[in-house]
């Protein structure tokens, strides 16, 4: 269990963008889900987004996530938030639980490697012109 189902708390699931590495795309339509219905794509950069209804997470349903065993990357490491000018890993300012955890070593560096593969996927797709 998490901090975050502990406390049966889904903030994150609301108005919080979470973008999509391909093998979360991969993971989430081998699950029988159509990636039209759970994606949204940025324009300028073709990066694949969890798509959200009235600010909300598409797979948030009756206060619970439909897919958590296989969730997304990015919603596996929030609290944490990256901070591209400063090149740092923080704490999200909206989670309200933010005080009960710490920045490891072990957490900065799982983050650091999810930046690395989105902005390598992001760099991909301007290169050969494929949006996935």
């Amino acid at each position: 269990m998490s901090f975050c189902e502990d406390h049966n708390c889904a903030e994150c699931c609301f108005e919080v963008d979470v973008p999509l590495l391909n093998e979360d795309i991969q993971r989430i339509t081998s699950m029988g889900y159509y990636d039209a219905y759970f994606t949204e794509t940025d324009p300028r950069t073709g990066v694949k987004s969890i798509r959200k209804i009235c600010g909300k997470c598409v797979f948030h349903v009756d206060g619970l996530c439909e897919i958590y065993p296989h969730r997304p990357e990015r919603c596996k490491l929030y609290p944490l938030s990256y901070d591209g000018d400063t090149k740092s890993v923080t704490l999200d300012d909206h989670c309200r639980h933010s005080a009960y955890y710490e920045v490891t070593e072990s957490m900065r560096r799982q983050m650091e490697r999810y930046v690395n593969k989105l902005r390598d996927e992001i760099l991909w797709r301007k290169k050969t012109g494929v949006m996935l």
